[in-house]
């Protein structure tokens, strides 16, 4: 099902890029990489890829830039773009009103943040890694009706907020 489906992964870490890829690769996907802003633009335009996993800080550009130029080739409007970040720079990410789905790793999600994504009108997965919800944040981030958490991984969340958000997010894997 997914041979011949092509995915570009673009990070500066070059190592990271590697281990992303090769998983993608067992799994039957055709991977390219690019480790700057201007190279992934480049890399999407001559790959023409299914899915496009792009990490935020990028040399060259940033991969907020690289979103917005690879949205304006043709035929990349629908294209998924998984935007991934450990700068917790949620200012940035919710200027990307078209965002489906997002990864945080590292983050301290706060009710204010989650109020900017909430602007994010096409967001609807988020999966966080070693991130920090506060009890006293946790009812801002329950009630965002167009959000969806799928995946948590090594976060600090409290006990009371992990039963709420198991009501809140059926499908939701939590991994402490």
């Amino acid at each position: 099902m997914t041979e011949g489906m092509h995915v570009l992964v673009v990070d500066d870490e070059v190592p990271l890029t590697g281990v992303v890829g090769s998983y993608l690769e067992r799994e039957g996907f055709t991977v390219s990489v690019a480790h700057s802003g201007p190279d992934a633009v480049d890399r999407a335009r001559q790959d023409q890829p299914v899915l496009i996993v792009l990490d935020v800080m990028l040399p060259g550009f940033d991969g907020i830039e690289a979103c917005r130029q690879i949205r304006q080739l043709p035929g990349y409007a629908d294209v998924p773009i998984l935007m991934v970040t450990a700068a917790g720079d949620i200012d940035s990410i919710a200027q990307l009103k078209d965002l489906e789905v997002l990864a945080l790793a590292g983050t301290r999600i706060t009710g204010a943040g989650i109020a900017k994504l909430s602007g994010m009108t096409r967001l609807n997965e988020l999966n966080v890694m070693n991130c920090t919800l506060l009890d006293e944040d946790l009812e801002t981030f329950l009630t965002n009706p167009n959000l969806r958490i799928v995946y948590a991984e090594g976060c600090n969340f409290s006990d009371a907020a992990v039963e709420q958000m198991k009501y809140r997010f059926p499908m939701l894997a939590i991994f402490r």
